[in-house]
């Protein structure tokens, strides 16, 4: 006890320290990160392999196949997806949470099977690990420019970003500039030419080569001139049998000034995007700041009619969510220290308070060292703190003046052994509440990663706040301003208190009397009212909402055509799309008085948001999306889902539509709400079963944007070698090579347009790849003679995919859909509904296997992780107890009023009208911690009393003591969050079921501490005297019998 005595005797040994952590503290402040939501970073890495122009089921086959194995048994993996789209195959590798993932990409290296093991003309694999990237705005240049002037402007802002520090920072909307050259199929099979042959010469012509460098200079030697334009594209000849011919007699030149690159319109304005990203380690206030500089500063000196707007601004809304929880902290705050004022003398409230700026100061400093960010859940918790800062400072001022004012010790002293009479139960709440809340690291997965920030910063804050209540209130305590006690400053403590010890006295002793009297029947009716509250869960009288993330105000609506279709066909469905939304945005105008929408930006090429399952698959021509950003939430008397369901309603929907998607924002993990993963070998009865899943959930208003990841597009033309051909020294793979030679467009020549990338490219005029074709194909054979292709080979037709997904061997489709969930109970009541009615049936019907994934398997995985973390809680605070108390029954009396709390709970997400969520559970991981604090301080003082006098008359006595402390630290707490309990913002919605878990919790459990924890005190001594008088007569009867026998 030596150091409490030297830092409350020290004149500035405990000034010195506070100062010390309030400037460490100031000092970090300005130094963390701030973000939206805390980053949830899933490290994996990915295998690629391009094998050109093979088809998805060759590249499973000798690819995927041959690698997933060795792959599989590399140690550390966790999970092994792959996909074979047309000359590619990607292979996905996720690995246990924690693992060196250098040391996984040499293990990979080493386990992925050589060029031997891979078939010919597969290129080398690309191994690499994710890069996690966090989108924070976009800049979008648009206005009344040439498109080429904007597309240079957009280069030099985006220079300009890069200078000053944004890094990531990425120029989209650029045209590819592309150059075909239309064969002729007559003019080369007359010429003797293929279409590589066409290509070769074009390439060889179009670009300078370099040709060495002359001796003694630093002049470089290039042969050759750059002929990329069509004139000097016609002026290549090309050498045949006959002589030379020129170009433009076996090709047709086409130039597409505009190509088929990516392309964004703002409002109908044709425009160039900058999207700028943050890594793990981003500020994203900071990058905003920085970009909205350089962006004024660029506007300054622009073309006129240049306008720059900076749209997806996430760190906009960060500054906003932010504020919005500060404020609702400092009323918090001001709502504690009010409290605190009235129930204790003006010294010892100035001084509890005093602990609060000290500990989130130490909290936030130790946040900056640990590498966390300030974002809305470590700033929830900041505020979660609050009222727990105070409450073991509390428990040493409040004994501190009973010391002073009853026992009549000087105050020094007094200060001095309150802190050491304290010192157990103090530190034994305190480690109580840490075990609690650090029991949730023990959940992993993307939830757990989403809530870690939780209790790293509530134990880092209330770490801080126990060393101040011990190093530095005492001292204040027993030195400062003391004098404020007697004067007019402390006349409202001393009036409220003089009426708190005639409540005590006059009505909560007698109460507590009466209760202890009727103990049995209290407890009993405590159990009916717990199982009560239970039966109300399990009869959905509160319903059960997983996780609801905070949305976005941006609306995401993506298109894909059918193949066959042409750009112009996905122009003119992108212009219905805008006409569509056109029409809802006026209808709601006028309906509400309020435009909607903020912007609406357009693209073709692209997607927007989490994008179509199939996009990666599609011709970027035919894909296109907008994005739509309405007024925040706040400001509309809607959600966002009715304007997507108006959207669905207006949309007309061509012929060459294949599928279209409409999603709203949302921050936060979790994936999509309907996820459902279908599994076997026959992809067309996987297709049907994913058709009718999709059937039944159009049937369904509330259910949005469903679509599957695998596309049938058409028939392959099968081709086996015959007989015939294997005679003539034909190979599967030469034949291969020489048809993909044949029959392929050719990349002739990619070069840099400035940023652009360009193409000039050889291709079969549109439709001519026929059967009759393919058939007519006259081919060399290694024997020299030459031969129809229609005589080497036979020909098929199967069904066409243009991508393959498997695991464990087997075949995958995926459908995903957005499930409304602003009403809970129906939004479960449709998930049942799939669960137990809709996927049974299409499972038998189709002879399917089916897997629930995204949201709903995160929340399985989730809740069983949360169930071992709350038995280890639960284990924790017992031991924490037996070992402060020394006593085996002491913890559990204590620790009773942890399920009594649940009551609480679900009473409050009733009343409020909350469904409850994760964050329900993990403020009631949280709850068990905090509730036995008091009930700490209690049994403490019944110890004190029971050696001394009869078990009722000292548990009374007790209670009656301790009402005061009891009463504050309960109210401290449920203050401090009680703002955002009332708080009406959307955007703080997702938090209130933690809000209410706490407050309601905490709230029954003040009843709870103070009637049924004495109540089980006097029946544990009931039962404890009717053993001791049970063992008395048996040993009495024992030593009877020994008395009769002879």
């Amino acid at each position: 006890m030596g150091i409490l005595r030297f830092f409350t005797r020290h004149g500035t040994a405990a000034n010195l320290l506070l100062m010390g952590i309030l400037a460490f503290g100031l000092y970090a402040a300005t130094q963390i990160r701030t973000q939206y939501m805390p980053d949830v970073v899933i490290e994996s890495i990915s295998v690629s392999v391009e094998w050109d122009d093979a088809a998805p089921e060759d590249i499973d086959k000798s690819i995927i196949a041959v690698a997933s194995p060795p792959l599989l048994a590399v140690e550390g993996v966790t999970e092994l997806s792959a996909v074979a789209r047309e000359g590619r195959a990607r292979i996905m590798l996720e690995f246990e949470p924690g693992w060196n993932l250098d040391r996984a990409l040499n293990d990979v290296e080493a386990a992925m099977p050589g060029a031997a093991s891979l078939p010919e003309g597969a290129e080398t694999p690309e191994i690499s690990r994710s890069a996690w990237r966090d989108q924070v705005l976009d800049v979008v240049l648009s206005g009344d420019l040439d498109r080429s002037q904007m597309e240079r402007l957009g280069e030099q802002l985006e220079s300009a970003l890069q200078r000053a520090g944004v890094t990531r920072a990425s120029l989209r909307g650029l045209t590819a500039p592309r150059i075909a050259l239309i064969a002729d199929p007559a003019a080369l099979a007359e010429y003797g030419l293929t279409l590589s042959d066409l290509a070769s010469a074009v390439g060889t012509e179009a670009q300078q080569t370099a040709s060495g460098q002359l001796d003694n200079s630093a002049a470089r030697l290039r042969a050759g001139t750059d002929r990329r334009d069509a004139d000097a594209i016609r002026g290549i000849e090309i050498e045949t049998a006959t002589g030379p011919v020129p170009i433009d007699q076996l090709a047709r030149i086409v130039v597409d000034s505009a190509g088929s690159g990516r392309a964004y319109y703002l409002e109908g304005r044709p425009a160039v995007s900058i999207g700028v990203e943050r890594g793990v380690g981003g500020d994203a206030l900071k990058l905003q700041s920085s970009v909205k500089a350089v962006a004024d500063s660029f506007l300054a000196t622009a073309p006129e009619g240049l306008k720059i707007d900076l749209i997806r601004n996430r760190a906009a809304e960060i500054g906003d969510r932010l504020a919005l929880l500060i404020d609702n902290g400092v009323f918090g705050l001001l709502l504690v220290l009010g409290l605190l004022y009235l129930f204790l003398s003006p010294s010892a409230a100035i001084w509890v308070a005093a602990g609060i700026p000290v500990s989130v100061a130490a909290g936030i400093g130790l946040m900056w060292i640990s590498g966390q960010s300030l974002n809305m859940i470590s700033l929830f918790a900041l505020i979660l703190c609050l009222g727990i800062i105070v409450d073991d400072a509390i428990v040493i001022a409040e004994h501190t003046e009973h010391r002073n004012r009853t026992l009549g010790e000087p105050r020094a002293r007094a200060a001095e052994r309150a802190a050491i009479r304290m010192l157990g139960p103090v530190l034994a709440s305190t480690v109580t509440t840490v075990v609690a809340f650090l029991s949730l690291e023990f959940v992993g997965g993307r939830f757990g990663a989403f809530i870690a920030t939780i209790p790293l910063v509530v134990a880092a804050v209330l770490l801080a706040s126990l060393a101040e209540c011990f190093l530095v209130l005492p001292h204040h305590m027993a030195h400062g301003l003391n004098r404020l006690d007697a004067s007019w400053v402390g006349a409202p403590a001393r009036l409220v208190t003089r009426g708190f010890d005639w409540m005590r006295l006059r009505a909560f002793a007698p109460l507590l009397r009466l209760v202890i009297r009727l103990r049995y029947a209290v407890v009993l009716l405590a159990l009916a009212a717990l199982f009560q509250s239970i039966l109300m869960v399990t009869d959905r009288d509160v319903a059960w909402r997983f996780f609801s993330a905070p949305s976005t105000p941006t609306i995401s609506a993506n298109i894909a055509m059918r193949d066959g279709s042409s750009r112009s066909d996905t122009v003119a469905m992108l212009e219905e799309l805008n006409r569509a939304a056109g029409v809802v945005r006026t209808q709601l105008k006028t309906q509400y008085g309020t435009d909607p929408v903020v912007f609406i930006l357009s693209e073709i090429g692209g997607s927007s948001g989490p994008g179509l399952a199939t996009s990666d698959d599609k011709d970027a021509d035919l894909i296109a999306a907008i994005t739509m950003e309405l007024v925040d939430e706040d400001r509309r008397p809607y959600g966002t889902d009715v304007f997507i369901q108006a959207l669905e309603a207006e949309l007309k929907r061509p012929d060459a539509l294949e599928t279209f998607s409409f999603r709203g924002g949302r921050f936060g993990p979790g994936g999509d709400s309907l996820d459902v993963v279908f599994y076997g070998q026959d992809l067309e009865r996987l297709k049907a079963a994913s058709l009718a899943l999709q059937d039944a959930m159009a049937q369904v208003p509330e259910v949005t944007g469903v679509e599957d990841n695998l596309t049938f597009s058409g028939f392959d033309h099968a081709l086996t070698l015959n007989g015939y051909g294997r005679a003539l020294g034909f190979s599967a793979a030469s034949l291969a090579s020489e048809l993909r030679a044949r029959i392929s467009g050719i990349t002739a020549l990619s070069y840099l347009d400035g940023s652009r990338d360009a193409t000039i490219e050889v291709e079969l005029p549109e439709g001519s790849i026929t059967a009759a074709y393919l058939d007519e194909i006259r081919l060399e054979a290694p024997t020299g003679e030459w031969v129809r292709l229609g005589e080497v080979v036979d020909v098929g037709a199967t069904p066409a995919v243009t991508s393959l997904r498997r695991e464990a061997g087997l075949n995958l489709i995926r459908v995903t859909g957005s499930v409304a969930d602003e009403d809970a109970t129906r939004a479960e009541d449709i998930m049942t509904e799939v669960q137990e009615v809709t996927l049974p049936r299409i499972a038998q019907t189709y002879g399917v296997s089916y897997r629930l994934d995204g949201l709903a398997a995160q929340e399985a995985d989730f809740l069983g992780q949360a169930a071992i973390g709350y038995g280890i809680c639960l284990l924790g605070i017992y031991m924490t107890l037996a070992l402060v108390l020394g006593s085996w029954t002491q913890p559990l009396t204590i620790m009773a009023v942890v399920p009594f709390g649940v009551t609480g709970v679900i009473w409050g997400h009733y009343a409020q009208g909350l469904p409850m969520s994760i964050f329900s559970i993990v403020g009631l991981i949280g709850m068990s911690g905090i509730i036995v604090n008091d009930s700490i301080v209690l049994v403490s003082a019944f110890g004190e009393k029971l050696p001394r006098r009869a078990t009722i008359p000292a548990v009374i006595e007790a209670t009656s003591e301790r009402l005061r402390p009891v009463l504050l630290t309960t109210l401290t707490t449920v203050l401090g969050l009680a703002p955002l309990l009332f708080e009406r913002s959307s955007q703080a919605e997702f938090l209130k079921p933690m809000v209410v878990t706490l407050c309601y919790g905490l709230g029954v459990g003040f009843f709870v501490v103070l009637l049924i924890v004495p109540s089980l005190v006097v029946i544990q001594h009931d039962l404890a005297r009717a053993l001791t008088t049970t063992r008395r007569m048996v040993r009495y009867r024992r030593v009877r019998r020994a008395r009769r026998t002879p």
